[in-house]
């Protein structure tokens, strides 16, 4: 919390610095309780799979599930043979 507080006030890099005009005390402390809050919480759907969401995790069953398909198929298919 200390950290995130001096990066809002010296504004490291090419963030922006906010001082007591543009955001007060009370706004900066509620700002970082929040990013605090959700680096606390664990995902709420599925599996992590990097913190990537939803979109890794569709990727993911795409690719083994219609790899798993067509590996079922052509073992189906040269059984028959």
């Amino acid at each position: 919390a200390l950290h995130m507080y001096a990066a809002m006030v010296t504004g490291p890099q090419n963030m922006p610095v906010f001082n007591d005009v543009n955001l007060t005390a009370e706004d900066k402390r509620d700002i970082i309780s929040s990013l605090l809050f959700m680096q606390e919480n664990e995902s709420p759907g599925g599996f992590t799979l990097g913190s990537l969401g939803p979109v890794s995790e569709g990727l993911f069953i795409w690719i083994f599930g219609i790899g798993g398909l067509i590996a079922i198929t052509v073992w189906i298919t040269a059984k028959s043979n």
